[in-house]
């Protein structure tokens, strides 16, 4: 939902998965036609609590986005954790080598500077 609209207490982006793969016609298996997706992502970052789904071969089916499809992704351990130094450490742990083995997949893009000093 976008926030200006958005009832809930968290903001989390839901699109259809064939606006993800927008050159898909109609009834076409998106695993055909994912060169151009939507997010032109190389590395995925997970939430940690989707794990089994998000890790699982009918995953990679119905999203056919060819990080997803290489293993490129490391889950983010969003919730429930101390905010520490610590908690910090163990994610760049467990998310940098991941990152450092990744491939690029699609061309590199510029940075877009973002005002996130308020919802």
């Amino acid at each position: 939902c976008k926030a200006v609209n958005c009832t809930q207490n968290y903001f989390w982006e839901w699109i259809p998965t064939k606006e993800l793969f927008p050159d898909c016609a109609d009834g076409q298996s998106f695993s055909q036609c994912n060169d151009n997706p939507l997010y032109p992502v190389d590395f995925w970052l997970y939430d940690h609590r989707t794990t089994l789904n998000f890790t699982s071969n009918s995953f990679k089916d119905a999203f056919p986005d060819k990080a997803v499809l290489k293993s490129q992704y490391a889950y983010w351990p969003i919730g429930g954790g101390i905010i520490s130094y610590r908690h910090a450490a163990e994610i760049l742990s467990i998310v940098a080598p991941r990152l450092a083995a990744a491939e690029r997949i699609h061309p590199a893009t510029s940075c877009t500077r973002a005002n996130v000093s308020s919802v």
